[in-house]
């Protein structure tokens, strides 16, 4: 490599240097203004009081028509995802949907199921709730 070309690579990567720095003192001067933000107190500490508006409840009768996944059907029910995926290649256990590669379990069918597998027990009959099996 002859010497006119050495000099050029190096300018080149001292231009880059120089820019590299730039832009490190750059990213340290939002990195400290960030952490004067973090650790200085809230302006306006009553905004945090103020509670954030509650997300209206679901009606059950929209619940009903909601798919869910294996892992939200084995949270909500107590199955572990072995056990539902042993009743799916067995077809037994909760119905279930099966789109492409997705599965997914419809609310009513799991409330479904939970009530038929429901145990009643001798205190409940005695009040006249509940279904006798």
């Amino acid at each position: 490599m002859d010497k006119k070309r050495l000099a050029s690579h190096v300018e080149e990567i001292e231009n880059l240097r120089d820019i590299i720095k730039h832009n490190l003192n750059g990213l340290q001067i939002h990195l400290d203004k960030i952490k004067k933000i973090l650790n200085e107190p809230d302006v306006e500490p009553e905004l945090k009081t103020q509670s954030q508006p509650q997300p209206s409840p679901i009606p059950l009768e929209k619940l009903k028509d909601r798919y869910l996944t294996a892992r939200e059907t084995s949270e909500l029910t107590g199955i572990r995802l072995t056990t539902l995926g042993n009743q799916r290649s067995n077809r037994r256990g909760i119905p279930y949907i099966k789109a492409g590669g997705s599965i997914r379990y419809r609310m009513k069918d799991i409330l479904a199921y939970m009530d038929e597998h429901r145990i009643v027990t001798e205190e409940s009959r005695s009040r006249g709730r509940g279904r006798h099996r």
